[in-house]
């Protein structure tokens, strides 16, 4: 760590659940470890009990801010960042299926229509703290998008982009929930790679809509120059730390990769 080297840090199903990425080697005036050196998180142990089928289509699913109909409220900063990863994708020659504001019903559809490569979503979480394996992305009333679905799709995507931020409400059972957001997204990272996704990225806690936007963007603009997944991140990282100095989204997303 002090010599600054890129790490793989060997996560368990406990201890992904710290915020290692908020690391920094003294108390004052240091940059983050995961902005001076790449950062990826590895999973222990794998027991993957699928039959894995690769994706050969070059095929996207980008789901954004899906209609909720005043369950709770929308999200425009979700909004944004699915249109404008939509739009990249698109631009680089990627079939890729758009899901705006949808449904529920039709999020699923479409889930199920064909098989991707790369699936982002971004949206409004939910932690399950007695049962974390259907931990989710809500896309209807008491309706969630977990890593059951994912793992129940044709072919395993390659890679998962998943924006969530956490469902909040004011009840003392709630906060004590609030309060371990950060292990919606240890669930979802863990049980993704279990399923047999490559790599994921996915946000533990609330994060600055402009700095998120920030940060997909130029994670993608990495990842489709042809960086690889290590360095994509830190380089989405290190911007997102230098220009927004007063959020820690640089910090927020966590990032599993499958070697």
């Amino acid at each position: 760590l002090k010599r600054r080297s890129n790490a793989s840090w060997v996560v368990d199903n406990y201890t992904a659940a710290y915020p290692w990425e908020l690391l920094q080697d003294s108390v004052s005036d240091a940059r983050p470890l995961c902005v001076n050196a790449g950062m990826i998180r590895q999973l222990s142990i794998r027991d993957t009990p699928f039959k894995i089928t690769t994706v050969s289509s070059n095929a996207a699913l980008v789901v954004g801010d899906p209609s909720l109909d005043g369950y709770i409220n929308q999200l425009p900063g979700a909004y944004a960042e699915a249109g404008m990863v939509a739009a990249k994708m698109q631009g680089f020659d990627i079939n890729t299926t758009i899901s705006l504001k949808d449904k529920s019903s039709a999020v699923i559809k479409k889930l199920f229509s064909k098989d991707y490569k790369i699936i982002h979503l971004a949206g409004h979480g939910l932690y399950n703290d007695k049962e974390p394996s259907q931990s989710g992305m809500v896309i209807g009333k008491e309706i969630f998008l977990t890593t059951a679905e994912i793992a129940q799709m044709s072919s395993v995507p390659e890679f998962v982009f998943v924006n969530c931020c956490f469902l909040g409400k004011t009840d003392g059972y709630a906060e004590a929930l609030y309060k371990s957001r950060y292990q919606l997204a240890a669930s979802i990272g863990v049980q993704l790679i279990r399923n047999g996704v490559k790599a994921v990225v996915v946000a533990g806690w609330a994060v600055d809509d402009s700095a998120a936007l920030d940060f997909a963007d130029h994670f993608y603009n990495a990842m489709f120059a042809g960086d690889n997944f290590g360095d994509a991140v830190k380089k989405a990282r290190t911007f997102c730390y230098e220009n927004h100095p007063n959020q820690n989204t640089w910090g927020a997303y966590q990032c599993y990769g499958d070697p």
